[in-house]
């Protein structure tokens, strides 16, 4: 029932502030703007997201090796696919989705605090990738007025160290994770946040190059997005630097892990209009630029689709080859 009620708050809160600025933004011209949007830009963008899922994936296969998962590349990139398709469709969203990417990156080695740890320790490196370039670019295009925003980045960055510190430093050994003893906590429970914490620190002795190619990888996958972000932008002739398009990229990113509203819609929609109107940008071209930004995600949702299905089918297929090896293996 509390689940329902939340789910129910957060699609009131999408329809309304859809609904609000359907009604101060004439719809015909959103969907001229969006229309009008250059095929061979699109197309690009959408491939230059493929390339920074995979990116993504080489990073985060780094991180589950080093939690001794045998999980491949190509495996963590279809997952990742699939965790698109199932945020987009499910109700949840980003909670959604990162638990269709625990459950599918535990199960080939049965190791679910560590796949649990993997995507924690992924995802700090992401937002502080992802902070650190919002403020860079932030400081250069200086927007007037919006101190708040370069304040909101350092904020979420900070904290971020902290966790870092907590990691990387003796803070906590596996001896005092042991000794726990609280009351009124099922002893289960303290053993599965044990095991989660013992798994995070197994990233505490990185060694420098390894720490550098797992930033480097995350720092690449951002600056592609960028680019992926200011190709649909430009393909609707918006007339905007990449430097502007890099900061209000990050600021989008962290305002859309907020889970107030369903899969982001609305929030990024209106925080788009807010953002460009001070460049000169129309509320119609900024509702038009999300709609492009949200049908890039729909195809890769598609991809993440088509490899559930393939999914459904061909365990069956698998399962029949298997079973006439083995017929002649016995008849041999």
């Amino acid at each position: 029932m509390k689940r329902l009620l939340l789910w129910t708050l957060r699609l009131c809160i999408t329809v309304y502030i859809l609904y609000y600025l359907f009604t101060k933004i004439p719809f015909s011209e959103v969907i001229a703007s969006a229309t009008s949007a250059k095929p061979i830009y699109v197309l690009i963008g959408f491939l230059i997201w493929i390339l920074t899922r995979y990116i993504a994936a080489c990073r985060m296969k780094l991180l589950t090796d080093r939690q001794g998962m045998s999980l491949s590349v190509l495996q963590i990139l279809g997952i990742s696919f699939s965790t698109i398709f199932y945020g987009l469709f499910l109700p949840g969203g980003y909670l959604t989705g990162g638990l269709v990417r625990w459950h599918k990156l535990s199960k080939p080695d049965n190791k679910s605090a560590e796949a649990v740890a993997a995507i924690i320790f992924d995802n700090m490196v992401d937002i502080t990738t992802l902070c650190t370039i919002g403020i860079i670019f932030w400081v250069l295009d200086r927007p007037s007025d919006w101190s708040y925003i370069g304040l909101g980045l350092v904020t979420v960055l900070g904290g971020l160290f902290l966790v870092y510190i907590f990691i990387s430093t003796r803070t906590i050994s596996s001896d005092d994770i042991n000794s726990i003893n609280l009351p009124f906590i099922p002893n289960i429970l303290i053993g599965k946040i044990s095991k989660l914490i013992i798994s995070l620190i197994r990233y505490r002795n990185l060694s420098p190059g390894y720490f550098g190619i797992i930033f480097a990888l995350s720092l690449a996958s951002n600056l592609f997005g960028i680019i992926a972000y200011y190709l649909l932008a430009t393909s609707i002739n918006m007339n905007i630097s990449i430097i502007t398009i890099a900061w209000i990229r990050s600021f989008l990113f962290i305002l859309s892990m907020i889970p107030i509203s369903i899969s982001g819609f609305g929030i990024r929609e209106g925080a788009l209009v807010f953002l460009l109107r001070p460049y000169g940008i129309s509320a119609a071209d900024a509702v038009a630029l999300s709609l492009l930004i949200r049908s890039v995600g729909l195809g890769i949702a598609g991809i993440g689709g088509l490899i559930e299905a393939g999914r459904l089918i061909l365990p069956n297929r698998n399962k029949s080859e298997a079973k006439e090896v083995k017929r002649g293996l016995e008849g041999s």
